[in-house]
């Protein structure tokens, strides 16, 4: 995906899986922008928390959206994030 210009979105921005790349031109404006494994770039400012692939995500995201926290490398459940978006609950400590 390529946005040439700003994107502004009221919840998170999600790059998931390992296929696919997302480029922002401008500025990115969101609640979280999360990798993934997935490769993901702004070329402006970024006014969110970002979690990449060498983040650990306990460390930003609540636990309540891992299958099980305790693995080495967790990685979170994706429907799990939007559901608790779209139910207006927390996702970020």
């Amino acid at each position: 995906m390529i946005v040439l210009g700003d994107v502004e979105a009221s919840g998170l921005v999600i790059g998931d899986y390992n296929h696919g790349t997302i480029h922002i031109r401008g500025d990115l404006r969101a609640q979280a922008f999360i990798l993934l494994d997935h490769d993901g770039y702004v070329h402006g400012k970024t006014h969110a928390p970002k979690l990449g692939d060498m983040d650990d995500p306990r460390e930003i995201l609540v636990p309540e959206v891992f299958e099980d926290e305790d693995e080495e490398w967790p990685s979170p459940n994706v429907d799990w994030l939007w559901a608790r978006q779209r139910a207006g609950l927390p996702i970020l400590k």
